[in-house]
């Protein structure tokens, strides 16, 4: 598995833990791997690599961010020390890096 095929993978797990964190339920099985949230049902590996490939457009993936409730959604939980490590928030249009880290405990600003 070369770098960029782990970064895919490191960044649906990032998706799902997010969702998970957004009140999305995990449904794992033999065989079966999904998010729900109401009537919705998703992969996070597998939309993150239809948005990687493209399959998925810009304006899609803002309508199902929209659709979804998942705009503003943070991918990364900050530390709860002074070691903040890098996170981004999910937007309609892109992922946004984070402004600043701030002080311990509190949510970093999105860039505009």
């Amino acid at each position: 598995m070369d770098r960029f095929q782990r970064a895919r993978l490191l960044l649906g797990t990032a998706f799902g833990l997010a969702l998970v964190n957004s009140g999305w339920t995990l449904h794992s099985r033999p065989g079966e791997f999904y998010l729900s949230h109401g009537n919705e049902q998703l992969s996070p590996n597998k939309v993150t690599l239809q948005l990687s490939d493209g399959v998925i457009s810009k304006d899609l993936w803002s309508g199902k961010c929209r659709e979804w409730g998942i705009e503003g959604v943070s991918l990364a939980i900050a530390a709860e020390n002074d070691n903040v490590l890098p996170s981004g928030i999910l937007r309609g249009d892109q992922i946004l890096p984070q402004q600043s880290a701030g002080p311990p405990g509190t949510n970093p600003t999105p860039l505009e």
